[in-house]
C-alpha cells in the first residue's frame, strides 16, 4: 500500500477529486465484500470460487481494454506485467485467500478487524526497507499488535462459529494473509513505479485468479460443486466480481501508482471493519465478543497513531 512517491519514484500529483472518489470506493466496496464472501464460502468450492471471481473480473477488464484501446493496452511493458503478477499472487493468493478460508470459521466482522492492521505491516516494512519510523509510528505498531492479539485470542472462547475450536488458528491465517497483502502493495511499485491502472488491475486479477483456480483443482475441488449453490451465493459472487474486483481493484491499483500518500490510502482500514461488523451482525446474526471489540478499538487507535507518525516522518 505504498505510493510511487514513497517508493522513490517521482510522479505528478493526482487530481484530488479522483483520489477521494477512489478512496470512497474502497471504504464502502471492500467493507461490504466480507458479507458477500461469507455467503459465497458457505455454499461454493472455496478456491475455485475465488478463482472464478477474479478470472471473471479479468475477462471484463481485458475486454474493456481491447475494445476501448486495442490489444496493445493489455500487453503492457514487461515491468508492469511483472508488477501485476507479483501483486496478484500476494494480494489475492495470500491476502484474499486467507480472508475467504477464515470466514468459514471466524465472524466476518472479526476478520475485517484483523485485516485492518494492514497499515501497521506497511509501517514495519518501511522501517526495514525505507525510512526510519517516528516514535509515534512505533507506538502505534505496538498498540496495533496488542489489539490484534486481543482479537485473535477472543476466538478461543467464542463458540458462535463452529470451527472445531480452531478460531485462533484461522484468525492467525488472516494475520499472515494481511502481511502478504502488505508485501504485495509495498514491493509492487518497485517493479514499475508508473503504470496504467486498468491494465495493472487486469494483470493482478488474472494472475491471482489463475493461481486460485489451479490450487483449487489440485486439492480436489470441482466445478460441478457450483450446481448446488443458491441464488444468494451467485448474486454475492457477482457482487464480488463487479464491485469488489473490477471497480475496487482498479481504484486500488490506481491509488498505488498515483503518488497518493500511504497515510491517506490507509484510511480504508478505518471504515471497512465498521461496515463489515454491522453487516455481519445484521444479516448473519454474528456475535462479536467484547474482547474482540476492544481489540478492534485498539487496532483503529493504532492506525491513527501510525497515520500521524507517517505524516511526521
Amino acid at each position: 500500500m505504498t505510493s510511487a512517491a514513497e517508493s522513490g519514484a517521482p510522479g505528478p500529483a493526482a487530481p484530488a477529486t479522483l483520489v477521494w472518489t477512489s478512496l470512497a470506493i474502497l471504504w464502502v466496496a471492500w467493507g461490504s465484500t466480507y458479507l458477500a464472501i461469507a455467503y459465497v464460502v458457505a455454499e461454493m468450492p472455496l478456491l475455485l470460487a475465488i478463482g472464478l471471481r477474479y478470472l471473471s473480473a479479468a475477462l471484463i477488464l481485458g475486454t474493456y481494454l481491447v475494445i476501448r484501446r486495442g490489444p496493445h493496452a493489455v500487453l503492457r511493458p514487461a515491468p508492469e506485467i511483472r508488477r501485476g503478477v507479483f501483486e496478484g499472487v500476494l494480494l489475492i493468493g495470500a491476502g484474499n485467500a486467507g480472508v475467504c478460508l477464515a470466514e468459514k470459521h471466524v465472524p466476518s466482522g472479526v476478520v475485517a478487524m484483523i485485516v485492518s492492521m494492514l497499515s501497521i505491516w506497511v509501517a514495519l516494512l518501511r522501517a526495514r526497507f525505507s525510512s526510519r519510523p517516528s516514535a509515534l509510528t512505533l507506538t502505534g505498531v505496538a498498540v496495533g499488535f496488542a489489539g490484534v492479539a486481543a482479537i485473535v485470542l477472543s476466538g478461543s472462547s467464542d463458540s458462535s462459529i463452529t470451527s472445531g475450536g480452531n478460531e485462533v488458528l484461522w484468525s492467525l491465517l488472516v494475520v499472515f494473509g494481511s502481511l502478504g497483502w502488505a508485501c504485495g502493495s509495498f514491493f509492487g511499485p518497485r517493479f514499475s513505479a508508473q503504470r496504467d491502472a486498468v491494465a495493472g488491475a487486469f494483470w493482478q486479477v488474472l494472475s491471482g485468479g489463475a493461481l486460485m483456480t489451479i490450487l483449487g483443482l489440485l486439492i480436489g475441488e470441482r466445478f460441478s460443486e457450483f450446481s448446488t449453490a443458491s441464488a444468494r451465493s451467485w448474486w454475492s459472487l457477482l457482487f464480488l466480481v463487479i464491485v469488489g474486483s473490477v471497480i475496487a481493484q482498479t481504484a486500488y491499483a490506481w491509488l498505488l501508482s498515483s503518488g497518493t500518500p500511504i497515510s491517506l490510502i490507509a484510511t480504508y482500514a478505518y471504515v471497512n471493519p465498521v461496515i463489515a461488523v454491522l453487516l455481519g451482525m445484521w444479516f448473519l446474526s454474528e456475535q462479536v465478543t467484547i474482547t474482540a471489540l476492544v481489540g478492534g478499538a485498539l487496532v483503529l487507535a493504532a492506525i491513527t497513531l501510525v497515520t500521524r507518525g507517517e505524516r511526521q516522518g
